[in-house]
């Protein structure tokens, strides 16, 4: 469990950086809150930021999925420091907040037929996993915008290179598992064909063993999980959690155990340091 801790830790320290990073450009933090609010409010599409640099003006143009990104990262930041300060449900509802802006962005993106190509094929699975979740409303246009992104980057996909990686062996057959558990039908046939034949094994035991009442077997899938979650924790976009989003936020986990909880079944039992911060929130 040191290794755990280690990890957790270093994640902190990470997103305190990254916070640190952010709120050194005051400018541009004042510009995503002023767009998002005329997003929201009047509908507008396309935003304008002017700055200078050697003597020179400079103009950036953004649009609507480019601000909500870009305030998902500003707010998720913000919201994780506090969070591991004070983990609290105000603290987790910023959290989720937070991650909804970069859901979002997606069904922009959706609805505006175009690839957000800084979120890849695990980081929409695992929206849609939170989304299962958390928004329900925004599932099924996730499940949409994710079939247009397999099709559209059919020649990544089907890469042999990546036969077993983008999400294939774990986090897109746990997608599914939690999708089809909640009743979402899939909205084609072009997701599915992106599964695995050799699920992940801590995977395949976890939605294997998912409803069980004994605290020895579910502490098991949930461990075997949070090391898998640490192994795919790299600056490698072909890996489940390749953004530091989800490194601290281990969605697949937590979405798990709130389906336990809603069927009834305790959680009271795990121990697991990446899961601390997170336990009393995994609540029906």
């Amino acid at each position: 469990m040191k290794k755990i801790e280690s990890f957790v830790a270093k994640k902190e320290q990470e997103i305190a950086a990254a916070y640190k990073s952010v709120t050194a450009h005051a400018e541009y933090i004042a510009f995503l809150e002023a767009a998002v609010k005329d997003y929201y409010e009047t509908g507008m599409e396309k935003f304008y930021s002017t700055f200078e640099e050697f003597g020179q003006t400079f103009t950036s143009e953004y649009d609507a999925a480019g601000i909500l990104t870009g305030m998902a990262a500003c707010s998720y930041w913000q919201a994780a420091v506090g969070f591991a300060a004070n983990p609290d449900q105000q603290g987790y509802n910023r959290l989720l907040n937070a991650l909804h802006y970069n859901i979002q962005a997606l069904l922009k993106c959706e609805e505006q037929g175009k690839i957000e190509e800084s979120i890849f094929s695990t980081d929409i699975a695992l929206y849609i996993i939170l989304a299962t979740i958390y928004f329900p409303k925004d599932v099924a246009p996730l499940l949409q915008y994710f079939s247009f992104y397999v099709k559209t980057k059919k020649e990544l996909m089907d890469a042999p290179l990546y036969a077993d990686l983008l999400g294939k062996a774990d986090v897109i057959p746990l997608m599914m598992f939690v999708t089809a558990s909640s009743g979402v039908q899939l909205p084609d046939d072009h997701i599915k064909q992106y599964v695995h034949a050799d699920i992940a094994p801590a995977y395949r035991k976890a939605m294997d063993q998912l409803y069980s009442e004994d605290p020895v077997v579910v502490t098991a899938w949930i461990n075997e999980m949070a090391n898998d979650h640490i192994a795919k924790s790299k600056d490698n976009w072909t890996l489940a959690f390749n953004h530091l989003t989800w490194q601290y936020f281990p969605v697949e986990i937590i979405a798990l155990l709130v389906m336990r909880a809603r069927k009834g079944l305790s959680n009271d039992f795990i121990d697991n340091p990446l899961l601390h911060h997170f336990k009393p929130f995994m609540v029906p």
